[in-house]
């Protein structure tokens, strides 16, 4: 409810839910939309700027169309931190997991609406 919420604050085009996540979609400066797939993942304790995820989940994100924000909620400090996975990370690597580089949601970043949007 609270990533929703946030979502609508952002102003888009266009806002349905799918299961846990959400499709949302920009107008473009072209006046065209622009369509995401927003994950929605939550956790009582983000560490520092760091979400680990499986590396097979992280690969299918990385290389999803249309592409995949990654939001996550830090539920003990309504903070909201975001990232988006991006195939050079989702090589095939052994690991197990993938360790994602967060940026915090601050309110400059919710005012240029995350800046890449």
């Amino acid at each position: 409810m609270l990533a929703e919420l946030f979502l609508q604050e952002l102003a888009p085009v266009s806002l349905g839910r799918a299961s846990d996540d959400f499709v949302v979609g920009f107008e473009n400066p072209r006046g065209g939309t622009n369509n995401f797939i927003v994950v929605v993942k939550s956790s009582e304790r983000v560490m520092g700027d760091r979400f680990e995820v499986p590396a097979e989940v992280y690969r299918r994100w990385a290389n999803s169309s249309p592409p995949v924000l990654l939001l996550v909620a830090d539920v003990k400090r309504n903070d909201f931190y975001f990232a988006w996975p991006s195939p050079e990370f989702a090589s095939d690597s052994p690991t197990r997991s993938v360790s994602v580089n967060l940026a915090k949601i601050d309110d400059e970043s919710r005012q240029t609406r995350l800046a890449t949007l």
